[in-house]
């Protein structure tokens, strides 16, 4: 069996090129020559096809930019609903409490005037009752009211 790192060297050294040796150097030119047109050939080829995969590498970036752009934009408007949504809640949150201080502040105001007209209601009847008593006292007190009165059921 043979080493396969023995042919690979053995190969290697047919390969390098001995720059000392004028024969060498003129046989390897000889070789190299004819496939001067198929490497340049293929090196023009190898730069066109560099130059349009640069072009569309350019065009996938501009494509990407512009498809984050479009992202962070709408990332954005999300963000902005999402505080203006918070901005109104607080705003009815706020509006809310104002308006509960306020219903609280009316109902002690409404309980507080039900209390006066209840005392006013109470002072009312005293009085009534005041002026019936102060009547009736004043009315029999006199004669002539009593025979007033005698006199209109006799008729």
């Amino acid at each position: 069996m043979v080493d396969p790192t023995f042919e690979e060297s053995k190969s290697d050294q047919e390969d390098e090129i001995n720059l000392d040796n004028p024969k060498s150097l003129k046989k390897t030119y000889h070789e190299l020559q004819p496939n001067s047109s198929i490497l340049s050939k293929a090196y023009k080829n190898l730069q066109k096809d560099f130059k349009r995969l640069s072009k569309d590498d350019m065009q996938l970036e501009k494509t990407l930019q512009d498809k984050v752009e479009v992202s962070l934009d709408k990332y954005t408007q999300a963000c902005k609903a999402c505080e203006t949504f918070e901005q109104k809640e607080f705003k009815l949150c706020f509006k809310n409490e104002a308006i509960a201080k306020e219903k609280s502040a009316l109902l002690g105001n409404f309980q507080e005037l039900e209390n006066k007209l209840k005392a006013l209601q109470n002072d009312q009847n005293e009085l009534n009752k005041l002026h019936d008593h102060q009547s009736k006292e004043l009315f029999f007190s006199h004669p002539s009211h009593v025979y007033l009165i005698f006199s209109q059921f006799s008729k």
